[in-house]
């Protein structure tokens, strides 16, 4: 009998990976670390913990898109990691790269912040980018 797979973000296991984005501001890692317990992730494994604590310039856009996606690719090619985590403060313009970098090959649970600690919002894998609904 096949036992569905635990909801993404509950339950997290060694094959789940946390990428931590911080862009023009201090990094997330200590509120992520302090969200992991209620998150069921406390077995997860980070990643990426990029921090760029400068507000990014207008002409330094695809620099830092390239490093963010440098960073993160070999995880997304890994087959150890079944699922990754997103926790991302900064700039929307650079979010989507992420999504669209990591949805198409593994799904991608992505958290947003609130009352001190982040929660799920949503998960990005193949199915919800090609549903009807």
């Amino acid at each position: 009998m096949n036992m569905p797979e635990p909801e993404p973000g509950i339950g997290g296991t060694s094959e789940d990976g946390l990428i931590l984005v911080t862009i023009g501001a201090e990094s997330v890692r200590p509120t992520v670390e302090e969200s992991l317990d209620h998150l069921g992730l406390r077995e997860a494994t980070i990643l990426v913990d990029l921090d760029i604590p400068k507000y990014v310039q207008a002409g330094a856009w695809d620099k830092e898109a390239r490093k963010i996606r440098n960073k993160n690719r070999r995880w997304v090619e890994n087959p150890r990691f079944k699922r990754l985590h997103l926790f991302y403060r900064g700039p929307v313009v650079l979010a989507p790269l992420l999504g669209t970098l990591i949805a198409p090959a593994k799904p991608l649970v992505v958290y947003y912040f609130e009352g001190g600690r982040y929660e799920r919002a949503y998960t990005l894998e193949r199915r919800f980018l090609r549903s009807d609904d």
